[in-house]
């Protein structure tokens, strides 16, 4: 049996909807890093986007400063991914249309930073949040696939390893609620794997 697979396309130009503010790196020391100093340029990686009850919309996901080496996140360097220790956070009160027409998004604290998490390494990779009750479940990586939990998206409580790593690479988890269950998808060293609940 033939299928067509749709091969997506960009229509549109890319728009510049979020860029963060210089701020003060909260982390344990790195190379070129220094916990309690300030940083002009920062970079963002994997990401989430979710609307809250009210219809805001939160895009919460990976942020550092930019590394001395760091050209694009299309030419490898050494440091690439060097402390990336803390989640940013930024919202927008409308639809994506309008986000994407002509808004920005208002940056927001930046969460899930070291000292909120003692118990963990410190490095926080691509959350997946959906809601489920009165609460946001938050998904993360590495060291396992991490579980947090939120009433509004700004303050977040922990909860430790829900999937133990078999493989060291075990991260970007993704997870999503159909007829009832909650699929998440992540990725374990080359595989792409999926568990249902």
């Amino acid at each position: 049996m033939k299928h067509n697979i749709m091969i997506p396309v960009i229509d549109g130009e890319y728009r510049n909807i979020f860029a963060p503010e210089p701020a003060v790196y909260r982390g344990p020391n790195t190379q070129n890093f220094r916990n309690g100093e300030k940083y002009e340029q920062w970079i963002l990686n994997d990401f989430t986007v979710i609307r809250d009850d009210n219809g805001m919309l939160h895009g919460i996901g990976i942020t550092h400063p930019k590394p001395p080496e760091f050209v694009d996140a299309f030419t490898p360097c050494p440091n690439m991914h060097e402390a990336e220790n803390q989640l940013f956070h930024a919202t927008f009160n409308g639809s994506l249309d309008e986000l994407y027409r002509s808004g920005r998004m208002k940056e927001q604290q930046n969460i899930m930073n070291p000292l909120d998490r003692p118990d963990e390494q410190a490095e926080c990779w691509a959350p997946g949040i959906v809601k489920a009750g009165n609460m946001y479940e938050m998904l993360y990586s590495p060291g396992g696939i991490r579980r947090a939990n939120s009433p509004d998206l700004y303050n977040w409580t922990t909860h430790g390893v829900v999937i133990e790593s078999e493989y060291p690479h075990i991260r970007d988890p993704f997870i999503f609620k159909e007829n009832g269950l909650y699929y998440i998808v992540y990725n374990n060293f080359e595989n792409i794997c999926q568990r249902v609940t």
